[in-house]
């Protein structure tokens, strides 16, 4: 709620806004570039097949699999987005 008793709204393009303007995602976002790349499959299919829909799938499929790992990743963007979701919940009260 904000100071007057009415509900504090966080649009989506404001919080993408703040995510990017912050520098907040970098870190982690190199962090899943790099993973990425180190993954032979990743490389092997790219320079198999070339730039198709299907190695497009792939990728966002190994993308996912490296955001959602175990290894500090999910943690890592979900404390992210808590922070910059907090600050921006406090900038609008």
């Amino acid at each position: 709620m904000d100071s007057s008793g009415g509900e504090v709204r966080i649009s989506a393009e404001e919080f993408l806004a703040k995510l990017k303007d912050d520098g907040d995602f970098d870190k982690p976002r190199l962090k899943i570039i790099q993973k990425l790349k180190e993954n032979t499959t990743f490389d092997a299919i790219h320079k198999e097949i070339g730039n198709t829909v299907t190695v497009t799938g792939q990728i966002s499929d190994a993308l996912w699999g490296v955001i959602r790992s175990t290894d500090g990743m999910k943690s890592e963007i979900n404390n992210i987005v808590e922070s910059v979701y907090n600050r921006l919940l406090n900038e609008n009260l």
